[in-house]
Formats: C-alpha cells, sequence, structure tokens
C-alpha cells in the first residue's frame, strides 16, 4: 500500500466540507510544512497543518523600473522588478501594511518557463505598462504555486484526523484512532530525521473545517519549514508502512527518546535503551550473554570512533575492560542508577550533584547512537535521512 500525498489548495479542496475532527498541536524537531499537506497513511489520511496561511487578497500586479520603496507598495498589490543581474523577478508583497511587505523570488521553474519569460521581456522593454487582467491572474498563480503568497507569521504545528461514524463510540474516539495517530507521527519522525510528537494535555475535537485551527498558539518548538515550491521536500511516497508490534514500539521509544534528550538526560536514556530491551523477552534480558545485553556487547564496537557516542567508548576503555565491561557499566551504573533509589542503594544517579548530571550527558550519545543502529540495521527500518547521532 503507497503513501499518498497532497499540498495546498489541494489539501484544502479535500478536506473542505469535512466537519469532524481530531486535532493535537504537535512537538517537532524536523523541518515542518509551510502549507496544509495531506498525508493517506495505511488506509488513514492524516493533514499536517501548515505553518503559514495563504495569502488570498493579492488584487494587482505591478511591474517597476527598480526596487520599490515599502512605503509605497499599495494595500494587497504583489510589484515585480528585475533583480540587477536579470536572473530572477523579485517580488514585493503588501497583504497587511507597507512595515511587513514580503521580499522572495519567483524562481525559474521548468513549468513556469514560459510566463516567466514573459514577465522577464515585460520588465527589460517597459516597466511602466500595464499589465493584462490575464496576465496578472498568471503571475499570481505563479507566486502562489511558488509558495510565496504566504504570510510569513509561523503557527504551532498540529495533525488533524478526519473522523467518521465508526471512529466514535459513545461520543468517545476510539483508543485505535488515537493509536493511529501516535504511530504514524512516530515513523514520520524517524523517516525524515528527527521526531514528532502530540501536546497530548491539548488533544481536541471539533465540528468545523480543520482551517479554521490556525489560531493556535504561535509555535515554540522548530521554527523551520519545508519549501512549498519543492514537492520533493515532503515527499512521503516512500514512507515505510509499519505493521510489525515490534517495529511501533521500538520507533515510540524512540520517538520518546529524542523529545526528552534535551530536558531529561535520564529519561531520554532509559527510553532509547527500551528500543532496544523492548525487542527482546523478559527472560533473555536477565541473561548477561542474551538479548539486550549481548546486543549492546556486540554492537559498541561498531558505532563510529569520530562521533560523541565512538569517543566517550574508547574513554571508556581507556579505563581498563572490554565492551562487555562497558556494557555492564551501562547497565548498572546508569539504567539501572537512573530507575531504581533507595536509602541503601549507592548506586543512583543524584539531580544535585554535578558530576552525575554531567556524566549521564556523556554516557546519553551512547545509547542514542546505539537505539538508532538497531532500528535501522537490526529493524531495517528505512529512513530518507540519517538520524543526527554525533
Amino acid at each position: 500500500m503507497d503513501t499518498k500525498y497532497l499540498h495546498g489548495e489541494d489539501t484544502q479542496s479535500k478536506i473542505a466540507n469535512h466537519k469532524n475532527w481530531l486535532i493535537y498541536p504537535l512537538y517537532h524537531s524536523i523541518a515542518w510544512v509551510n502549507t496544509d499537506t495531506l498525508i493517506t497513511y495505511n488506509g488513514r489520511e492524516y493533514i499536517l497543518t501548515g505553518l503559514a496561511q495563504p495569502i488570498t487578497s493579492i488584487k494587482k500586479c505591478i511591474l517597476a523600473s527598480k526596487a520599490p520603496n515599502r512605503g509605497v507598495i499599495p494595500l494587497d498589490s504583489l510589484v515585480l522588478y528585475l533583480d540587477k543581474e536579470g536572473h530572477n523577478i523579485c517580488c514585493f508583497i503588501n497583504y497587511k501594511d507597507p512595515n511587513i511587505v514580503c521580499m522572495p523570488l519567483i524562481r525559474q521553474r521548468a513549468e513556469d518557463y514560459t510566463l516567466y519569460k514573459k514577465v522577464k521581456c515585460l520588465l527589460k522593454e517597459n516597466p511602466h505598462q500595464d499589465l493584462t487582467t490575464e496576465d496578472q491572474s498568471k503571475i499570481i498563480d505563479l507566486a502562489r504555486r511558488s509558495g510565496l503568497l504566504l504570510e510569513k507569521n509561523q503557527y504551532q504545528a498540529s495533525i488533524a484526523v478526519p473522523l467518521f461514524s465508526e471512529d466514535i463510540d459513545n461520543n468517545v474516539i476510539k483508543e485505535e484512532v488515537k493509536k493511529g495517530v501516535y504511530r504514524f507521527i512516530s515513523i514520520l519522525g524517524w523517516y525524515f530525521g528527527g521526531y514528532v510528537d502530540v501536546d497530548q494535555s491539548q488533544e481536541f475535537s471539533q465540528k468545523s473545517p480543520v482551517s479554521f485551527i490556525r489560531n493556535a498558539k504561535v509555535v515554540k518548538y522548530s521554527m523551520t519549514y519545508y519549501n512549498p515550491s519543492n514537492s520533493d521536500d515532503v515527499d512521503c511516497t516512500s514512507l515505510p508502512i509499519i505493521n510489525d508490534e515490534k517495529d511501533n514500539i521500538a520507533l515510540a521509544f524512540w520517538r520518546e527518546g529524542l523529545k526528552l534528550k534535551d530536558i531529561h538526560a535520564g529519561f531520554a536514556f532509559l527510553s532509547f535503551y527500551k528500543a532496544i530491551e523492548s525487542q527482546f523477552t523478559e527472560k533473555d534480558n536477565k541473561e548477561t550473554n542474551k538479548g539486550c545485553k549481548k546486543w549492546i556487547t556486540d554492537n559498541l564496537g561498531l558505532l563510529p570512533d569520530n562521533t560523541r557516542a565512538g569517543g566517550r567508548i574508547k574513554d571508556l576503555l581507556s579505563q581498563g575492560g572490554s565492551f562487555k565491561d562497558v556494557k555492564e557499566y551501562l547497565f548498572k551504573s546508569v539504567r539501572c542508577a537512573v530507575v531504581h533509589a533507595s536509602a541503601e542503594n549507592k548506586k543512583i544517579i543524584n539531580p544535585d550533584i554535578p558530576s552525575d548530571r554531567e556524566k549521564l550527558v556523556l554516557d546519553l550519545p551512547i545509547m542514542e547512537a546505539l537505539a538508532e543502529r538497531y532500528i535501522r540495521v537490526e529493524r531495517n527500518i528505512k529512513s530518507r535521512y540519517m538520524q543526527r547521532c554525533n
């Protein structure tokens, strides 16, 4: 089953009449779409709401012989002029007030070449002449399809799921629907080299079109976004369909670990550890030479030396011992020390002791790199971008 996706106006036209939605604001480390994008994944539709609103109020195109003064650009107008090198058509847009005029470029794209060339000739020959109504409409459409007619304000990323009668039982959204969202964002984050996670405390449903959720608070978590003029940026057609429960669990702990990485190193370490530990039976995990412990021992030496993880492993080995000793250190002095605490237990990670916290920061890259390797190599889950385990 292929994954399919639609952008911008195509998405809006498809969802305009649907009235029942489950919506989650999101935390994310990956670049986010700037325009609404509909992804059909594993038979279900998910809407990634864009960080910017389309500008719909542009009424007129104006040719200019030189770069215009912001203060004289008429409201709801798009002003064009040729740059100094003559390679690009510079585009000034005033859709609110002259103090926040947008200054993007219309790029030369293969499918728009004829119109681009025509506008370029008009600018060279007589920049003061009027554009025909037909030409104005074509240029505005070109700017819109090039991703130029977008507000520069960015809103919180969110995901919206269209709900149907079979998704609701006694006015309660079924657990399977929510689980599907979580599993989808796990593979989405992994595939694009980071994480996506829901803000569960802000979960809500609404009976109006998805576009109304743009009143959400301004995004705080990632200000990067995909260029809407290049649909390949967010090409999801090769997004792996994950149906194996072990794969889903490993990706869930991976997502949790990345989200916690900059919040709590100890809990992030545990999540990365569980991404591997969850793949083996409890009986095997208790054995020194089986399960998770054996896999970690066998793979410590396979992490690149020129990374933070590899460097930390070399430091630990230099203190005397083997990869098996490093594995025991990670298990007893980090994993167990984070999980367990008692009056008799001297091996704990104490948040008040700076050296304990510093040790966690040094050891975390090892566990992150091991978890990434397990998912990528052992579970063979493909990604478009390598994870940034350094």
